[in-house]
């Protein structure tokens, strides 16, 4: 694993930053006997052991190509989400919801259709949006609604 680890530079802010080539998003692909690995999903499996089948490999600092063990952390897909809405690194920011320009259900509306019981096509129907939107709205992928 030399080779790997060859190719991390700590920096000041604690972070081990991966050198080595980077995807257009910021993540890193390591290949390893012709199978290719997240470089932070590695790290980790390299200092802490194997990942739980349904857990992903989170970052607490943000920085995508950091793998150091110290800012990773296991999570679920709800867990990196919430992470993400929490600390404003969803695509619509501190435009989420109503603020948003391309809003299209109101805070009010987002909380009647979680607890309408009727199916998602019927209640995308009532509202004007597709199924996925109301999808979206049922597994509280808009946390800035309470």
């Amino acid at each position: 694993m030399r080779r790997f680890w060859d190719k991390v530079v700590k920096d000041e802010s604690g972070c081990w930053l991966w050198t080595g080539a980077k995807m257009r998003w910021g993540y890193a692909n390591f290949k390893i006997d012709g199978k290719y690995f997240r470089v932070h999903r590695l790290a980790w499996e390299l200092v802490k052991g194997e990942i739980p089948e349904g857990l992903f490999v989170l970052h607490s600092c943000d920085v995508r190509h950091c793998v150091n063990p110290a800012h990773l952390f296991l999570g679920t897909q709800a867990d990196n989400v919430d992470d993400m809405i929490k600390k404003g690194r969803n695509y619509t920011g501190v435009h989420a919801g109503v603020k948003n320009s391309n809003a299209k259900l109101t805070d009010d509306q987002v909380r009647a259709i979680r607890i309408d019981k009727r199916s998602q096509r019927e209640i995308a129907k009532d509202y004007g949006v597709g199924r996925s939107t109301i999808s979206m709205v049922k597994t509280s992928a808009w946390g800035h609604v309470k």
